[in-house]
């Protein structure tokens, strides 16, 4: 599972998550509204996963490994 946590003072805002393996497939998208954290079921093991939050006009992209 993946778990995203919003850090920002803005709770329930608006956002896309994608997930790509590292051949750069799309895992995973949706178009949620974040709180606090959010858990991201995935059917994978002992793969690294590039992680993509887009919220307002900003984007995040973090490098994962997943055991």
């Amino acid at each position: 599972a993946v778990y995203i946590t919003n850090k920002d003072n803005s709770n329930f805002t608006e956002a896309t998550i994608s997930i790509f393996d590292m051949y750069g497939r799309q895992i995973y998208l949706e178009k949620t509204t974040l709180g606090n954290t959010m858990r991201i079921p995935l059917n994978v093991s002992n793969n690294y996963l590039v992680v993509r939050v887009m919220k307002d006009n900003n984007v995040y992209t973090q490098k994962v490994y997943i055991r």
